[in-house]
């Protein structure tokens, strides 16, 4: 003999659901919170960006010629790395560049 119900299950639905505000809510501050950082780093690019970036930047521009270039891979402990790719972040000059001035420097310190 089965037992009556006497309640009735309410249905879930995500139009009646506190979920849908709460995650446009997140959603809406983590875009804040994004655009606030965008904004920190960009000011503080400006302010903390070194002197040798202006080398950097005329090296990369600089025209090549009709030699071929010839390639280089290094690996550096990830110490290094990191203080690479803080530089690259700061300065937005790419790794590969920020590398080739370091050789460069160094070659020419080491004549």
């Amino acid at each position: 003999m089965a037992r009556e119900m006497t309640k009735k299950t309410k249905r879930f639905s995500l139009e009646e659901s506190d979920a849908i505000e709460e995650n446009e809510r997140i959603l809406e501050s983590g875009s804040q919170q994004r655009k606030e950082n965008r904004e920190n780093r960009e000011e503080t690019a400006e302010q903390s960006v070194p002197s040798y970036s202006s080398d950097i930047a005329m090296n990369a521009r600089k025209p090549k010629g009709k030699k071929t270039e010839n390639g280089i891979t290094i690996y550096v402990p990830m110490e290094y790395y990191e203080r690479i790719a803080l530089m690259k972040m700061r300065t937005g000059v790419p790794i590969k560049d920020l590398a080739l001035q370091a050789v460069i420097e160094f070659l020419d310190r080491n004549k």
